[in-house]
């Protein structure tokens, strides 16, 4: 039978005749075929301790096992009408959708609030909340049985009237068949539920992440451009601060530099001044032993005393330029490293005092890298 507006008999032929066989088959040879096939399975009996009676064939009867053929969804679904067969359909429950949703909803407006929904239920969807099973009374999904069944459609025949054959009672009417067909839009309709509530999930947390992710982007140029304006604002101030001590220092820089400059100056000249004298005074020592000599050689002892005493001092006033040279030299060293050192005092003092202008600079800087990264490290968690 099919299933439709209408109900429509058709009747599948009681044997078919092997796709080999060339002769026609005859009902004398259907009917010993039958009774061979009854006559195999019937029980002979027998035992050895208790004698088991044989069963006999007390009759055969040619008769129509009743079938619902159904259209659904651009296929047939073959239902047993007389209820031998059913169908359980095994599948995964997902846990619960709606409860996930009404969580999602009652979180999101706030961004704190909606990364600790995200966060406690990160692993929601991971596995299923249980097993499931739908019986579908009467279906038949056999594929051996259904394929059998479906390639003897083309010699189905339609029948009007009533059937010369006997027909199995109708265990699964209709109504019954109407039912199961029922049953199966509503489990097809509740597993496209869930379908379409996992696709409504996955968009709505993808446009309300998105939306707090651009929310806290806005925020974070709105923070940028307020602390841009008060630094830019405090810089000024503290530009114009800072040239006032850097002038100063300048000053004091120039003052200590040009008075060890000018100590220097001095002590070279003095030092030029000692290194000409000491020049001359060593060609005046070799004259007066020469002098000297010369008296020597012409006995005048008076001339070869008065050389003797001149070439004495020279040399000590030698000795004495000499003493003085590395006095100065030593004086010129200690000149310099003392400016050198107050030159860096003074210079470390005005970056100390520059930088003492800058701290506020750097608490606005602070206070702003701090709420940006503490609002990107909310983005990415």
């Amino acid at each position: 039978m099919s299933y439709g507006m209408n109900a429509i008999n058709i009747v599948f032929p009681f044997t078919i005749p092997s796709e080999d066989r060339k002769g026609r088959l005859k009902r004398r040879m259907e009917l010993a075929a039958i009774f061979s096939l009854a006559e195999l399975i019937r029980d002979k009996g027998g035992g050895l301790i208790s004698k088991k009676p044989a069963e006999d064939i007390l009759f055969i009867s040619e008769i129509c096992y009743p079938f619902w053929f159904v259209p659904w969804r651009r296929r047939t679904l073959i239902f047993d009408g007389f209820d031998l067969k059913s169908y359980t359909i095994s599948f995964d429950i997902l846990p619960d959708a709606n409860m996930f949703i009404q969580e999602m909803e009652g979180s999101s407006s706030k961004l704190e609030t909606y990364s600790a929904f995200l966060s406690h239920n990160l692993n929601y969807f991971a596995g299923f909340s249980g097993k499931g099973e739908k019986v579908v009374k009467g279906l038949i999904m056999d594929p051996n049985l259904m394929n059998d069944i479906f390639s003897l459609f083309h010699k189905a025949k339609r029948v009007k009237g009533p059937l010369e054959k006997g027909l199995l009672p109708l265990v699964m009417d209709r109504l019954v068949a109407e039912t199961a067909i029922k049953e199966l839009q509503n489990f097809e309709k509740a597993l496209e539920d869930d379908v379409k509530k996992l696709s409504r999930i996955a968009r709505d947390l993808i446009k309300t992440t998105q939306r707090h992710i651009n929310a806290v982007k806005a925020e974070i140029e709105k923070t940028k451009k307020r602390s841009d304006i008060k630094i830019n604002k405090l810089m000024s101030k503290i530009a114009k601060k800072t040239e006032k001590v850097r002038m100063f220092y300048d000053k004091k820089i120039i003052k200590v530099s040009g008075k060890a400059n000018q100590k220097i100056q001095n002590l070279t000249g003095e030092d030029a001044e000692l290194q000409a004298a000491r020049d001359h005074l060593r060609a005046y020592i070799e004259q007066s032993k020469n002098q000297g000599s010369a008296a020597q050689d012409r006995i005048d002892e008076k001339q070869e005393e008065y050389w003797r005493q001149k070439l004495k001092s020279s040399r000590l006033r030698f000795l004495q330029i000499g003493k003085r040279l590395k006095e100065i030299e030593k004086e010129i060293k200690k000149i310099s490293s003392t400016r050198d050192l107050e030159i860096s005092r003074l210079k470390s003092e005005y970056a100390a005092k520059a930088e003492s202008y800058m701290t506020e600079i750097r608490k606005l800087e602070a206070a702003r890298d701090a709420k940006i990264k503490m609002s990107q490290e909310a983005i990415e968690s």
